[in-house]
């Protein structure tokens, strides 16, 4: 749906470590993270990316 909306996805991630290296060391301009990473909260990514006063929204389902 990014895509259509005419935007770039620069990365994905389905586990915490992964979303956490994205997180703190890819530019980007915003996040959509997913509430839960498999049965892990995304909440560390989060503070990651608050942290670089990156603008992102929770989305789940």
């Amino acid at each position: 749906m990014l895509v259509e909306l005419g935007h770039t996805v620069v990365a994905e991630a389905s586990d915490l470590a992964s979303a956490l290296e994205h997180a703190n060391n890819t530019e980007f301009d915003f996040a959509v993270l997913d509430v839960l990473l498999g049965r892990t909260s995304s909440e560390p990514v989060a503070a990651a990316v608050a942290e670089r006063n990156i603008p992102f929204a929770f989305a789940s389902g």
